[in-house]
């Protein structure tokens, strides 16, 4: 695995950039700007099995697709987007190369990280994307107690009982500040399906 081939690729965009090009109909600079990121989630997916030059293809390729139907709207981010189709360019290469062994077709889906993981934290990154989906009515409906609550919760990853060591306050009371706060939001969200 040559990390110098990560380096002829522009440097990481970062998505508000990325979406400004999308929305400016340049698809191919925020393509290449996520090129390095899609290189490295690719590896952990095929798990060393495509050399680096067919997954810069297969990537291209997926972000291509991904670029035409992606929706800034939704609150996900561009590489995000982008995930499921790298995945699936993954999939019908290997199976088109008869590379997929059926044991293991259920398990290409979900890359594998070396160390200390052994499977993507999906619910992590599922966490922050919803976050970010429902983050203006985050930032309209709560008060600044409940939005420190939720930013240190589900943004930074903070426990109930750091938290309250943080503000000086007991673990149940930032849990109870916590429940006002989603309950705020289940109500706005229910009330408003259009955010």
């Amino acid at each position: 695995m040559n990390d110098s081939i990560l380096e002829q690729f522009p440097a990481e965009l970062d998505d508000e950039t990325a979406k400004r090009h999308l929305a400016n109909s340049d698809p191919e600079s925020a393509i290449l700007g996520s090129m390095r990121e899609a290189i490295k989630y690719s590896r952990k997916c095929c798990r060393g099995r495509i050399e680096d030059g067919e997954l810069i293809s297969l990537c291209y390729d997926a972000m291509r697709g991904a670029a035409r139907k992606y929706n800034p709207k939704f609150g996900i981010s561009f590489f995000a987007h982008c995930k499921a189709y790298i995945r699936g360019e993954i999939i019908r290469h290997r199976k088109k190369n008869g590379a997929i062994d059926p044991r293991e077709e259920g398990d290409i889906s979900r890359p594998k990280f070396e160390g200390e993981f052994d499977t993507l934290d999906f619910d992590a990154i599922d966490m922050k994307e919803r976050l970010a989906i429902i983050w203006p009515v985050v930032e309209k409906r709560l008060n600044e107690a409940e939005l420190m609550v939720i930013v240190l919760r589900y943004r930074s990853g903070f426990s109930f009982e750091e938290i309250g060591r943080l503000r000086g306050v007991t673990r149940q009371a930032i849990q109870r500040t916590h429940l006002q706060a989603v309950s705020k939001i289940r109500h706005a969200i229910a009330h408003k399906k259009n955010l």
